[in-house]
């Protein structure tokens, strides 16, 4: 802030002296020559100061996400966008075989090279499924492609 401060100052009273000698030429001849020297001078007083500052500006205790926490951000973000619709279309198929799960939950991972992999799914079913655990497990394990399906039953509230 002290910079700023230094090239403020300078500016200032490098405009009023500046003004001050303009006002004081005989002719119009040569304000325009003179212009250009002041507008050296200028450049030659501030330029320095700027360029040697470490200028860093404080947001005031706010907090200001950087590239990495941006990143991780959008891609929880997309994680849970591409698992939610995953579920949804379980959950269709699902009913579409009259098994109506109390809860869906996929984990996926989406790879930097744009892949995206379903890791593992979990099937809550109310005590009435109890006898679809088997047939759900199968149907989910086809549907998804994968291994690691895990059904259990709860007893609804």
């Amino acid at each position: 802030m002290g910079t700023f401060r230094e090239v403020s100052a300078a500016a200032c009273f490098l405009g009023i002296v500046f003004s001050i000698m303009g006002n004081m030429l005989p002719s119009e001849k040569f304000s325009g020559q003179l212009r250009v020297i002041f507008a050296l001078v200028m450049l030659l007083v501030i330029v320095p100061r700027i360029i040697g500052a470490d200028i860093s500006i404080d947001f005031g205790g706010a907090d200001v996400y950087s590239y990495e926490a941006a990143n991780e951000a959008a891609e929880r973000i997309l994680n849970e966008g591409i698992s939610r619709n995953i579920c949804d279309s379980l959950e269709e198929i699902l009913r579409n075989e009259n098994i109506y799960p109390l809860e869906i939950s996929v984990n996926v991972n989406n790879s930097p090279d744009g892949s995206i992999s379903i890791i593992s799914a979990q099937i809550v079913l109310g005590s009435s499924d109890s006898t679809n655990v088997k047939r759900t497990e199968q149907i989910a394990r086809e549907a998804l492609e994968i291994d690691e399906v895990t059904v259990q039953t709860e007893a609804r509230e």
